[in-house]
């Protein structure tokens, strides 16, 4: 509140016609980062009307094409979206480290995701391989990976969701989008069905978390992804496999929602292997009940 009670003299039509779009600008950038969407759609519209050349127009743009993202009004941000990639050619090529480049390929994302949170698979996938291939080397690329295997997954498509998944951890293995990538791996094995399939990958995958566990810290994704792990090793009945991966999990990730879940499948685990077993698989329910 204070800090729009100093802009606010220089906001009104009268004041200096240079401080003015600058200081309209501040205010709506705040009214942003406050996540009062509805005032800051209403200055950065009003910025664009009436300063059509000016410099700052590309960022007020992007943020007035954001705005529809931050609401969850999908529909309306590929249309926002759409309009930004149309109009805003050949503006400021840098403003405030944010080049022409930077905002097409944002709003391009933008694009390809609303399109998959609007249930589009078909439309979700199609773009992310226009994404991939204009933009081969971008950071960013990694997440229209994940928006195309999500897009076959929901598709029933899980053999190219997975194949997909591997390409990405192949071409970005240093991207945060990786973990997020080996659990979807495993939920799509998981809906295959494939258990000689699901054998091979998990090894790799497996041997990649502990990997990558030496070298940097392993985000909340991949300690996820151990759960299903050892889910699928139950599945095909690879008992001491999915016993040292179900411990593994409840060792690294103590305070996931995922670990009463992972107590009992440790308790069915144990007990499956025999009547010598039960006496531990009783402390992991009691366990389990504690949670």
């Amino acid at each position: 509140p204070l800090a729009h009670e100093f802009f606010k003299p220089v906001t009104r039509p009268t004041a200096d016609p240079v401080l003015r779009p600058l200081a309209l600008h501040r205010q709506g950038c705040l009214y942003f980062e406050e996540k009062n969407y509805a005032e800051a759609d209403k200055i950065f519209t009003s910025l664009l009307k009436e300063y059509p050349k000016h410099p700052l127009r590309t960022q007020w743009t992007y943020l007035y094409a954001s705005i529809p993202i931050f609401e969850k009004d999908w529909k309306k941000a590929i249309q926002e979206q759409k309009m930004a990639l149309e109009f805003e050619r050949g503006l400021a090529p840098r403003i405030h480290g944010a080049d022409e480049h930077q905002l097409r390929l944002s709003a391009e994302f933008r694009i390809l995701w609303a399109h998959l949170l609007l249930n589009n698979f078909n439309g979700s996938k199609i773009l992310s391989d226009k994404f991939i291939t204009r933009y081969p080397n971008e950071p960013m690329t990694a997440y229209a990976y994940l928006a195309k295997g999500l897009s076959l997954y929901r598709m029933g498509d899980y053999d190219h969701a997975l194949e997909v998944y591997q390409d990405l951890l192949n071409k970005y293995p240093d991207s945060s989008a990786t973990g997020k990538a080996v659990y979807l791996m495993t939920l799509c094995l998981h809906s295959a069905r494939d258990p000689f399939r699901m054998a091979g990958i998990l090894n790799e995958v497996h041997t990649r978390m502990s990997q990558a566990t030496e070298t940097k810290a392993v985000d909340e994704w991949t300690q996820n992804t151990l759960y299903w792990v050892a889910d699928a090793y139950f599945q095909l009945n690879d008992l001491v496999s999915a016993e040292k991966i179900y411990k593994e999990f409840i060792l690294r990730a103590p305070q996931s929602p995922l670990v009463p879940y992972a107590l009992e499948a440790l308790a069915s685990t144990l007990s499956a292997q025999g009547p010598k077993r039960d006496g531990e698989a009783i402390i992991a329910l009691n366990q389990a009940e504690l949670r």
